[in-house]
């Protein structure tokens, strides 16, 4: 569950040290801080909250925002690492379009959401992005690999490789509590999926499938690999997904490879819904020549690691040979297992805020 805007409430306004004018706001059941100016909010106030890494439209809002091309970063304001955007619910939903055509006239903060023009609920953690025409960034993939053409939407059975982030969700690691974990190196490079569903195969990035050429990326790593021949040796469908890695992936090649690379976070069954856990994972990408992602370690969560600090200091770290720091880490249950707090797979993202604010591109 990774929200890019969502209706959430303050639960602390903070002072900043010499600082008149600003203060530091956090939300329920959130370990995002943001900086928002003095006397705006008060403390139970339902909000906006737009997160890292999230687009926005050009509107009057954002005009703050066009010189980072309308992107919301993680940046230090009066020393304060400042992750997000907290935002009036009216200054962003006035006025906006809902689903009935008709525009937003009327705000009623409730004590767990907000109704818009007297009939229409927004529970507290409503993703309401697709209303006021925010998305996600995407990483842009130089064109010079990427080539061909899309040949269609993502396949529906299989689920998209986007990962809960820690901060977003605190809650999950109650449910981790006594659970073997692994914990693998987050790579930073461009998102994709090989998948054979029904006789059908899908090479693809994040989003689309792309038409077979010797230029894309995706399809040389599905040849470079010999995936067919995987799919052609395992009896199910089957998806896999890694990170491709390399020289010319986001203009850094930050684990210093001399050529493209795919490293396996993945393998999936769309009929049964079944991830592999790890050690299958691991024996899946012994067998058939794959590279699995860099596993940092494994552990069993104890109560100790209920504390976000713990996650924080493990994540910080190089990669492996480099200077160069590591974007994060994934944490998996070892024994795939489902997440109420965030209706998908036990499993969440801790990103290196040294990362975030000092080399992220």
């Amino acid at each position: 569950m990774n929200l890019n805007a969502s209706i959430q409430k303050i639960v602390s306004l903070e002072p900043i040290p010499k600082s008149d004018r600003i203060q530091i706001a956090t939300l329920e059941g959130m370990a995002w801080i943001t900086v928002v100016k003095k006397d705006q909010f008060k403390v139970g106030d339902m909000v906006v909250f737009i997160a890292i890494d999230t687009e926005l439209p050009e509107t009057p809002w954002s005009e703050f925002l066009r010189h980072s091309k309308f992107r919301v970063k993680t940046q230090r304001i009066r020393g304060v690492l400042s992750q997000g955007l907290t935002m009036p619910l009216d200054e962003i939903l006035m006025g906006v379009t809902l689903p009935s055509g008709n525009p937003v006239s009327q705000i009623e903060s409730t004590l767990d959401g907000v109704i818009l023009n007297g009939d229409t609920l927004l529970p507290l953690n409503t993703e309401i992005g697709h209303l006021i025409g925010v998305k996600h960034y995407e990483k842009p993939v130089p064109g010079a690999h990427l080539g061909g053409e899309m040949q269609g939407n993502f396949p529906s059975s299989v689920r998209k490789t986007y990962e809960t982030n820690i901060k977003g969700c605190t809650a999950i690691l109650s449910e981790m509590l006594g659970k073997d974990a692994y914990i693998t190196v987050k790579c930073d490079g461009t998102s994709s999926t090989f998948a054979h569903i029904d006789n059908v195969r899908y090479v693809c990035g994040r989003n689309w499938a792309y038409k077979e050429s010797e230029t894309n990326v995706y399809w040389q790593m599905y040849h470079k690999y010999n995936i067919q021949k995987i799919f052609a040796s395992e009896p199910d469908n089957l998806a896999i997904q890694g990170e491709i890695c390399g020289p010319g992936i986001h203009h850094r090649n930050r684990l210093q490879l001399k050529e493209l690379q795919l490293f396996v976070f993945d393998v999936f069954n769309p009929s049964t819904g079944r991830y592999l856990g790890y050690p299958e994972l691991e024996d899946f990408c012994d067998k058939h020549g794959l590279q699995m992602v860099p596993l940092l370690t494994t552990l069993t969560v104890d109560e100790s690691m209920l504390d976000l600090s713990f996650w924080m200091d493990l994540v910080k770290g190089n990669y492996k040979g480099t200077e160069n720091r590591r974007e994060g880490i994934v944490v998996r249950s070892t024994v795939p297992g489902y997440s109420r707090r965030v209706g998908n797979r036990l499993s969440f993202k801790v990103l290196n805020d040294d990362f975030l604010e000092k080399d992220e591109d």
